[in-house]
Order: C-alpha cells, then structure tokens, then sequence
C-alpha cells in the first residue's frame, strides 16, 4: 500500500451511524438495568422473599409480550419439535431470574453486577465444553487473567 491509502478502509457512513446508535442503546440498556436492580432492591426490602416479585415481573413482562405480538400480528405456535427446548429454556430461564432476585435482595449491587458480569467466561467455557467451540491460547489466557480479577474483587468486598 501507498502512504496515501489509509490502512484501515473508513466503514460506510451509515454503519458509523448505526453504530452510535447501537452504543447508545447499550449504554442507555446498561443505566435502566442498573435503576431496574435498584428499584428491585427497595421493593425487596419491604418483602420476605423475592419470589412474588420474580412472579409479578414474569407475568407483566408476558402481557407486555403478548400485546407486542398481537400488534405486529405475528404468531405464538411453538412447532412440535420444539416444545422440549421451549419447556427447558422456560425452566432455566426462571431458575436463572428467581436466583437473581434473590441475590438482589442479599448483595450489594456493586458485587452483585461483578458476579453477573462473569456472563462472557462462562458463555465461552460452556460453548467449548458442550457446543465444540474453539478457544485460543490467548483467549484462553484473557479468560483466565479475567476471571482471577473478578474473584479478587469479589472476595476483597466486606460483608454489608
């Protein structure tokens, strides 16, 4: 290459617009999960378990589902081959968000996002164990050195 031609091709104006916005929807989805965790936290304070709120949020969030379906006029049938899936996905998703409430109400929220930010190592760790996905030396290394971190952190916090 010339020293006039730049190394990195400039990405079409209308991606760069995209992106922007895309990192603004992520920022924006990142401060309303925080205010959504915070909002949990006092609601919590005034219940003895998390799980009438886990319930109240699973329902509202599946009338709220249903009306968008009903308004974008698409269909609910879940294919007979698919059912199972459907089923164990529900099961784990539930068990994975009455988990969360629950430590919502009994960590602190910093600790609490340290720990759920531990998402990519474990999509990563379980991709390759039981999806036959490939990890780099590096990656490998990264994943390591960034999870050691977390523990760090996590464990350095004082019990509140």
């Amino acid at each position: 290459k010339s020293h006039s031609e730049p190394l990195i091709n400039e990405p079409k104006p209308e991606l760069t617009s995209n992106r922007k916005k895309a990192i603004i929807f992520i920022n924006l989805f990142a401060i309303l999960q925080f205010l959504y965790m915070v909002i949990v936290k006092f609601s919590l304070a005034a219940l003895d378990q998390g799980i009438d709120l886990a319930l109240a949020r699973t329902v509202s969030g599946f009338l709220v589902s249903v009306f968008f379906v009903q308004f974008l006029g698409l269909s609910l049938k879940i294919p007979p081959g698919e059912k199972k899936t459907m089923f164990i996905r529900a099961a784990v998703g539930t068990v994975g968000f009455v988990s969360y409430v629950y430590c919502i109400k009994y960590l602190p929220l910093g600790l609490l996002m340290i720990i759920y930010n531990t998402a990519p190592f474990w999509s990563s760790l379980l991709g390759f164990l039981f999806l036959g996905e490939t990890l780099q030396k590096y990656e490998v290394i990264a994943m390591l050195l960034g999870f050691s971190g977390i523990v760090i952190v996590a464990l350095s916090k004082p019990e509140v």
